[in-house]
């Protein structure tokens, strides 16, 4: 039987269409099994540590990172944890749910803060979940206070002609609006909701940092201070970083000499390991990279491992 040179052709655009298909497979699945154990390898690895929580930008609730700690909090082998802030600060609830989780922490193992350059306002009040508190002397923190910005163009828009309607169900409704002018009921019911914030604020920081409140009241106007200063005013303990935070924890809590640090990630990094499928099998071109980042993430996310 005589196979004609169209067949042959054909035969062998198949094997090769096979074989690319193999060396795909085997690429994705040793892609997964990479990612796999980059994501469990914090578990695997035997030995007591202390973990590093950093916490730095702005504060906003997380709650990728408040099942982050609470996992930390059940770690046996996490003996402390050094708490990293280099933050502005942010929304009161992102402060008020993240102190909480920390505060969570604290009641199974030490926590001590190191601050950065910056741990104000928001970034100030979850430094005082920590059971010591470390800065360095150019450190900016305090700012403790409670703030809400708006502003208002009605002037502007009745110089353009403009006129903004709105029908509302009472005075208070949507307001302060930059359309309308701040009335005095206005602005007395946004102040109330400022103080009672603001009270949050100071019992939080009085209560943990054992400040009478009214002495606290006298330094909780809203400035920053210096670590240094922090420090003479009982917002801080002590002037250093790490390593001071460590040796607080060695002689303070009896911490084990020479533990492990290891970082303690509070986020999915699911776009870390998008781009490394698309590195490894888009970029290939042995098969469209939509294909491989559909088809590895489908098995990503049904393999349950989050």
């Amino acid at each position: 039987m005589t196979i004609s040179p169209d067949i042959i052709l054909e035969r062998s655009r198949l094997k090769s269409s096979v074989s690319k298909w193999r060396i795909a497979a085997i690429i994705l699945l040793g892609a997964l099994l990479v990612a796999i154990a980059a994501k469990t390898s914090d578990s695997l690895i035997p030995g007591d540590y202390i973990g590093r929580v950093s916490v730095t930008g702005i504060i906003e609730e997380d709650r990728d990172r408040d099942k982050a700690l609470e996992e930390l909090a059940k770690d046996n082998r996490a003996k402390a944890v050094i708490l990293y802030i280099d933050s502005p600060g942010g929304t009161l609830v992102g402060g008020e749910t993240l102190f909480n989780s920390l505060r969570d922490v604290a009641a199974k193992k030490p926590v001590v803060a190191v601050m950065g350059t910056l741990a104000a306002s928001a970034g100030y009040l979850i430094a005082t979940a920590a059971d010591h508190i470390v800065a360095h002397s150019g450190t900016l923190t305090g700012s403790i206070g409670v703030l809400m910005q708006s502003f208002e163009v009605k002037d502007l828009a009745d110089a353009l002609g403009i006129n903004f309607i709105s029908v509302k169900s009472s005075p208070l409704k949507g307001s302060p609006s930059p359309f309308e002018k701040m009335t005095p009921e206005v602005e007395q019911a946004v102040r109330n909701l400022i103080d009672n914030s603001y009270e949050y604020f100071v019992n939080t920081v009085a209560g943990r940092r054992n400040i009478n409140k009214e002495e606290l009241k006298t330094i909780a106007d809203g400035r920053v201070y210096s670590g240094n200063q922090a420090v003479e005013i009982k917002l801080v303990d002590e002037i250093g970083g790490e390593k001071e935070a460590i040796k607080w924890l060695e002689d303070t809590k009896k911490i084990k000499k020479n533990l492990n640090i290891r970082d303690v990630k509070t986020e999915k990094d699911e776009e870390g390991v998008e781009k490394y499928l698309l590195g490894l099998a888009g970029k290939a071109g042995i098969i469209p990279k939509e294909m491989a980042l559909h088809g590895l993430l489908a098995i990503w996310n049904n393999s349950g491992i989050k």
